[in-house]
């Protein structure tokens, strides 16, 4: 089990996007092994096509969806592209990023426990 919550069906996935000139398999390989976890997938998205349909999906074209973290329904299916979240925070410094989702690093904890409760609470 991760962190303090109670027991809750969830599956977290990580999406490893090669975005900074050093970024490649083997960074996020060896990035990966913090999350050595039963309930964690992890993907490697080299050509960022990923993060490329995120981004459309929250409604910005010619952009790409990083350093976010994403909380979907249970029963969400990903077809063309991805369903919309049922909550999100990001940490990007870009236009399209709505700013009201923001967390900085001080406030990235708090923020995702924030968004945990909440949808524990529903």
């Amino acid at each position: 089990m991760l962190g303090e919550f109670p027991t809750i069906n969830i599956e977290i996935i990580i999406l490893w996007i090669d975005m900074l000139a050093a970024d490649n398999a083997i960074i996020a390989n060896e990035a990966s092994e913090i999350f050595q976890y039963d309930d964690v997938v992890q993907f490697h998205d080299p050509n960022r096509l990923v993060g490329k349909a995120i981004a459309e999906s929250l409604g910005a074209n010619n952009a790409i969806g990083w350093d976010m973290y994403l909380f979907y329904e249970a029963e969400s299916i990903w077809e063309e592209k991805p369903p919309l979240p049922l909550a999100w925070a990001h940490q990007l410094d870009a236009l399209w990023a709505d700013p009201s989702y923001f967390a900085g690093e001080d406030n990235l904890p708090i923020r995702l426990r924030n968004i945990m409760n909440n949808l524990i609470a529903n």
